[in-house]
């Protein structure tokens, strides 16, 4: 189906805010094309299905303008200085947004109605003055709307005051915030252990998730005058039962939970009886992944999940179809529901694949046509970059990774340059879709490996347990068997073989350098753990007790694991690498601590081992500021073609 004469306006819009031009494209991509930002991020329908808001740049800072649908007219709404508009929603004519600064959550939440009136701060952010103490708010979040009143929202907010310990941090109460005044009203007090709450189908906190650290209850209460009871309790290496919302009755709950599978896929859960009822969705080796809610009644009526690509699984019928529609059109893409009209006449959809950032549908239920919004980037030709395969391996012991390979295009398919690039987390997982580095590995002629080595989320409980205090030892055995593997089939060639990843990524390239010196031709460790010993002492000075103890039970225990953890931190077995090896932080990193890498560092110079290091005084848990991520990403390709024949 042809896109409809929307295609020609909104190209106009974009070029109105200095998104159209297009620069050349040459066979290796330039640095600044790929890691420069993006001409817009977000993009969100009206509940009118009038109105889209969107963010875009406006003087080197990302502000919020709006499109009318009908009359086809755009306009900037925001000019908000050094600061930057982000996850933006529509809760009846008002734009909610949030902000940062340099990368860093703001802890604010902003309101704006969509004709540019009536702009406020709702939650102010950073520091207040409150009964004569210098007060901030930190993790402010929207929890959700509340069905049938567009002027409030539940939001979860933390005061801290100067004398608050960080070991009493985290506790998060929920209040009713008017998104016209800025009121904002106690909802749900926490008692000191909740660490989730969720709302029932008329806005009532009635079930929430709390912790001691070892085990997880999910506990519940039939009104908010009632006290709350326990349903059921788990720990870490067994099966969790979490809520993504009520029922339709509004009494039972849909969870998320295996049901004596290894998978967890979706459930009705019945309150009185304590068990899984009705199984909604499951898939046999993927967990369900988020749940989709209807934003005006707050139903469950899909799931996205990923198997070998993210997709989309709708239970009413008039969404499959749409859905049905949307998957035929753009051709080898992922399409995602983003939002709808409240008379669902009108669907935002993102569509996005291995090779193209993301384009913005519209879908006119009425009229059966599709419109197509544009590119969240036009500097990046899909047809210039290269293709993510989903293919698995065979770890040592017989666990099954799965994986991502990425061929550089154009290129021969064997024996080429090699970056297995490791994941963050490591509770976390690869998906298949767009990734900047992974393109600009691949321009330069390296084939990428990304592997879901054990401890990865996703693909079941065996394959996370199997991870349970795997730091360097069976984690690092899966990530050294892929590399082994891409050898063996003939894809790398075994003397130009990188070693690459961030944070928790950062520390299996160092563990890899020490472990396999003679597998790698280098490494890039960007703000990556190198003290296991002195980060779990760091969290648990910072977090609150519950916290610390899960850290002790899935990667392991100070004062009884000690000798362990310091055999597999990176810092200590330094002596060992071989390999010149690249290092990035920042020195405001509040999750990986600047000493981390200092301290690595002082240990390579000592030993005399070759080694280069960007530090920025300005970022933190990775490179936001762009013209910092583009001087990285130069840097690292210099370092490359340095190392690499």
């Amino acid at each position: 189906m042809k896109p409809t004469r929307l295609v020609a306006l909104s190209w106009a819009f974009l070029m109105s805010l200095g998104l159209g031009s297009r620069s050349s494209q040459s066979a290796e991509i330039p640095v600044a094309n790929l890691f420069r930002d993006f001409e817009f991020e977000e993009m969100a329908l009206s509940p009118d299905g009038k109105t889209l808001a969107m963010t875009g740049p406006q003087k080197g800072r990302r502000n919020i303008a709006v499109f009318d649908l009908e009359t086809r007219q755009p306009r900037w709404l925001t000019k908000l200085g050094d600061r930057e508009a982000y996850d933006i929603r529509w809760f009846g004519d008002r734009i909610v947004f949030r902000m940062v600064k340099n990368g860093f959550d703001m802890g604010a939440i902003c309101a704006i109605d969509r004709d540019g009136t009536d702009q406020q701060v709702l939650i102010h952010s950073l520091e207040h003055q409150s009964d004569g103490l210098v007060t901030y708010l930190e993790e402010v979040s929207i929890l959700s709307g509340i069905p049938g009143n567009d002027d409030l929202v539940l939001v979860e907010r933390e005061e801290i005051g100067r004398y608050t310990s960080a070991r009493s941090r985290g506790v998060k109460n929920v209040h009713r915030l008017n998104l016209r005044n800025g009121i904002c009203a106690l909802e749900a007090k926490n008692p000191g252990d909740v660490i989730a709450w969720y709302p029932d189908l008329t806005g009532k906190i009635r079930a929430a998730l709390s912790s001691d650290g070892e085990k997880v209850r999910l506990i519940y209460r039939d009104d908010t005058d009632t006290p709350w009871r326990t349903l059921t309790e788990w720990g870490a290496r067994t099966s969790e039962v979490v809520p993504v919302g009520f029922a339709a009755d509004n009494r039972n709950l849909i969870v998320s939970a295996s049901g004596n599978r290894n998978t967890s896929g979706l459930y009705v859960y019945q309150v009185d009886s304590k068990t899984l009822d009705t199984n909604i969705w499951h898939h046999e080796w993927i967990d369900a992944d988020l749940p989709i809610i209807d934003p005006y009644t707050g139903l469950v009526v899909g799931v996205h999940y990923d198997d070998t690509r993210p997709r989309s699984q709708f239970f009413e019928e008039d969404l499959k179809r749409i859905q049905f529609r949307i998957d035929r059109v753009p051709f080898n893409t992922s399409n995602r529901l983003l939002n709808y009209s409240r008379d669902r006449k009108r669907f935002l959809y993102s569509s996005q694949s291995d090779r193209n950032p993301g384009h913005y549908y519209l879908f006119d239920f009425e009229q059966k046509k599709f419109d197509a919004l544009g590119a969240k980037t036009t500097r990046i030709r899909p047809a210039d970059m290269s293709a993510q395969i989903a293919t698995n391996y065979l770890a040592r012991d017989g666990l099954r990774i799965p994986a991502y390979l990425t061929l550089p295009a154009g290129q021969p398919t064997s024996r080429l340059p090699l970056v297995v690039m490791v994941h963050g987390g490591p509770w976390s997982r690869v998906h298949w879709g767009f990734d900047r580095e992974v393109q600009f590995f691949a321009s330069r002629g390296y084939a990428v490996l990304q592997p879901n080595y054990r401890g990865s989320t996703g693909y079941g409980m065996n394959h996370f347990r199997a991870g349970i205090k795997q730091w360097g030892l069976k984690m690092q055995d899966d990530i050294t068997d892929g590399v082994h593997w891409a050898i063996q089939q003939g894809i790398a060639d075994p003397a130009r073989v990188v070693i690459y990843g961030a944070s928790y990524g950062g520390y299996s390239t160092m563990m890899g350098l020490a472990t396999t010196p003679e597998l790698y031709r280098c490494g890039i460790n960007y703000v990556g753990v190198t003290d296991i010993v002195g980060i779990l002492g760091y969290v648990s000075s910072r977090l609150p007790a519950r916290y610390a103890a899960f850290q002790s039970i899935i990667i392991g225990d100070l004062e009884t694991e000690r000798a362990r953890l310091e055999a597999t931190s990176p810092v200590n077995v330094v002596d060992k690498i071989r390999a010149p090896v690249f290092l990035a932080y920042g020195e405001l990193d509040s999750r990986v601590p600047i000493q981390q890498g200092r301290r690595l560092a002082r240990e390579l110079k000592r030993l005399d081992k070759p080694f280069e290091m960007i530090v920025k005084k300005d970022e933190g848990h990775g490179f936001f500021i762009e013209k910092n991520r583009i001087e990285l990403y130069e840097a690292i390709d210099k370092f490359l073609k340095k190392h690499v024949p």
